[in-house]
């Protein structure tokens, strides 16, 4: 029986991956050539089934997306052999390995490398297996442990370690490992120190800089906000001090190796601030952070259904919770999260929280069971599905045909290359492979978008069947449910609200039914992780919207803002959904 191949291919860096030798086209040469050769041997011996390629990722650990691709490949059968060119390219932890090698023997998969031939049926084939693996290990982790000791050595000596430069310095033309006074923003810097005593509030110092157009630097379209505030009067460099092991800081330093323990040492570039000054700063920060917390503390607690599923249509900022004080009251609303030196400019800036909570526990629990009404949405979702399916056809097979045409021509170049001694020919085509190569990586990132695309795409029955469960559910719990069980109840079904013009879009978890037991199954799918998907929209009989997105739905409530000379009396309406009236 002939092996279907799976040809595994990976670089850590870009920059290997342009260089000709250990370079992917070479590598996939190699492979080729020896399934190739195999064949000559043994007539019908294997035929390559498809390119697993990581360009520029790292074998530490198995987060790469064409090896997560080939394993979902060894489950469902399409592929039963995995042919690499050496054992480092598929990994260089031995646990990892262990794990994969495990996964290989439940599937049944045969593993080959070119380059370590061991038979890993016997004993011995398979010790040499792990020897070899475990040296892989031991030479990447002895090369970080050399790059973090050099590290730690020149911080030691207050030397800096690359990054971007800080305000009120700039590197020194002399000496690149150190930092020289920038004289032209000191003058920033003692005022960002200055205004915070003033103010004594890290907000309202952000405030007064944005006012006073005090210049900001840092990346484009950042500005003075409280963080970018903290980081100045937390910093150590403008007191000429280098803090080590930054990140260590709040750990116990009893269980850290030397080289990891934080420490403060004196830096290799003069100051700005003096110590008097920063330490009263700090002082203040501490004070003020535990206040802050003390506050937090003693207030009353709050729930907001809605957040962190609520955003705003209109600049797609999300929306969270915030208690108003009215004369009898205190009066929730679902506010813009504020953003520092950004304003609100939507249409509505805030929603009352009470009456769309009720609107949509409303449609929840007495809308969505109308006879029908589910109906309308299965028959909308499956000429949805059908659309997207074509169009999604469509683009795999022009992306398939523009794949096979590039591995055409580069096996072409690298035959060409590989027949001349020109230096000046060599280059071309070697140029030539590069742009190809590119090109390839692009058409191969769209391939496995559609067959991600057309693997998720969902039963609409099947869909309709879970969220009615899931709805049934969440029916028979959410009035015995305290705020906090409701808000949990409510992310079982939701995945999030969009907030329009007085309109709720409602999207919908996908909930998978059944199992091999016969049990239900209460799994929600996780859409964070789906790529990209085309979007449609619909009409269904009773003429609310429903929009197709991966494995969400939406319903669109149609939720009208009632006119009023008071903007404090608002209420919200239902339409085109087949229930008129106030929610």
């Amino acid at each position: 029986m002939a092996f279907n191949i799976g040809l595994y291919i990976r670089v850590s860096t870009e920059e290997q991956a342009l260089r000709m030798e250990g370079s992917l086209e070479s590598q996939k040469h190699r492979l080729c050539g020896y399934v190739d050769i195999k064949n000559m041997q043994q007539q019908n011996w294997g035929v390559v089934i498809d390119e697993y390629i990581d360009d520029g990722f790292s074998a530490k650990d198995t987060n790469r997306p064409a090896l997560q691709k080939l394993i979902k490949d060894l489950k469902k059968g399409r592929i039963n052999t995995v042919l690499v060119t050496d054992l480092s390219r598929l990994s260089r932890s031995i646990r990892d390995f262990c794990v994969l090698i495990d996964f290989f023997k439940e599937t049944k998969t045969q593993f080959l490398s070119l380059k370590e031939q061991f038979d890993t049926t016997t004993a011995a084939g398979e010790m040499m297996l792990f020897n070899m693996i475990n040296l892989a290990q031991f030479e990447r982790r002895q090369i970080s442990e050399r790059v973090t000791l050099n590290f730690h050595s020149r911080a030691l000596r207050g030397l800096r370690n690359g990054g971007s430069t800080i305000l009120g310095y700039k590197v020194d033309p002399t000496n690149k490992s150190t930092l020289a006074v920038n004289e032209e923003e000191v003058s920033l810097v003692e005022k960002v120190f200055r205004t915070y005593i003033e103010e004594r509030s890290t907000f309202a110092t952000a405030t007064r800089l944005r006012e006073e157009n005090v210049p900001f630097k840092g990346a484009n379209g950042e500005t003075w906000n409280t963080q970018t505030v903290k980081n100045i009067l937390n910093n150590h460099s403008y007191i000429g001090m280098r803090e080590v092991n930054k990140g260590n800081k709040s750990k116990d330093q009893s269980e850290l190796k030397t080289f990891e323990q934080y420490q403060i040492v004196t830096a290799s570039w003069p100051a700005i601030i003096d110590e008097v000054t920063f330490n009263l700063v700090q002082s203040m920060l501490s004070d003020n952070a535990k206040n802050e917390r003390l506050r937090l503390k003693n207030a009353k607690a709050r729930t907001f259904l809605f957040t962190g599923l609520a955003s705003c249509g209109e600049c797609g900022r999300p929306l969270v919770g915030s208690t108003g004080h009215g004369q009898k009251r205190d009066i929730r609303y679902y506010v813009h999260r504020p953003i520092e030196g950004k304003t609100v400019s939507c249409s509505i800036k805030r929603y009352r929280a009470d009456e769309i909570e009720s609107a949509l526990e409303n449609h929840l629990l007495k809308v969505i069971n109308q006879a029908g009404y589910l109906d309308g949405v299965e028959k909308s979702v499956s000429a949805s599905i059908l659309s997207d399916k074509e169009s999604v056809v469509t683009q795999k097979n022009s992306s398939s045909k523009a794949l096979g045409q590039i591995d055409s021509d580069i096996k072409s170049l690298v035959r060409l290359q590989m027949q001349t001694d020109n230096m000046e020919l060599q280059n071309l085509y070697s140029g030539q492979i590069i742009e190809l190569q590119e090109q390839r990586k692009k058409e191969r990132e769209t391939l496995d978008r559609c067959e991600l695309l057309l693997a998720d795409i969902i039963d609409p029955k099947k869909f309709v069947n879970g969220l009615q469960e899931g709805l049934k559910r969440l029916q028979l719990a959410w009035t015995k449910a305290n705020p906090k069980m409701r808000k949990a109840l409510l992310r079982v079904v939701v995945d999030k609200l969009i907030f329009k013009e007085g309109q709720a879009q409602v999207f919908y978890r996908q909930i998978n039914q059944g199992s091999d037991d016969g049990k239900s199954k209460n799994k929600v799918v996780n859409l964070s992780e789906k790529r990209e998907s085309t979007k449609m929209n619909v009409k269904h009989q009773s003429q609310a919207s429903v929009e197709a997105s991966g494995d969400a739905f939406h319903m669109s409530l149609e939720l009208f803002r009632k006119s009023s000379h008071n903007p404090m009396d608002q209420g919200w309406y239902i339409g085109k959904n087949g229930c008129g009236g106030r929610i």
